[in-house]
């Protein structure tokens, strides 16, 4: 995982809970928190490391999820590549 992962399992981490909370059962709402903890101890761990370095603020701002506004540096909105004909 990267600094740039870090948003995406965020959010993966809240639905997983999401999940749990909505299960059924106490059984079934135990075994999904089980299952989910490995990737949750290592998402702690990347924070943890990307804190050392000083670069986990800057991970938390990263959203790759954010539409960009210039297509590829042409400074041409992606809209304006996409005008249709009539």
């Amino acid at each position: 995982m990267s600094g740039a992962n870090l948003v995406y399992w965020h959010r993966k981490r809240e639905q997983w809970r999401m999940l749990a909370e909505r299960a059924p059962d106490y059984a079934t709402a135990d075994y999904l928190r089980q299952v989910f903890e490995l990737t949750a101890r290592a998402i702690d761990g990347l924070e943890k490391a990307l804190a050392g370095v000083g670069l986990l603020e800057e991970a938390l701002a990263l959203d790759l999820r954010r539409p960009r506004t210039t297509s590829g540096g042409s400074g041409v909105p992606p809209s304006a590549l996409c005008s249709s004909r009539l």
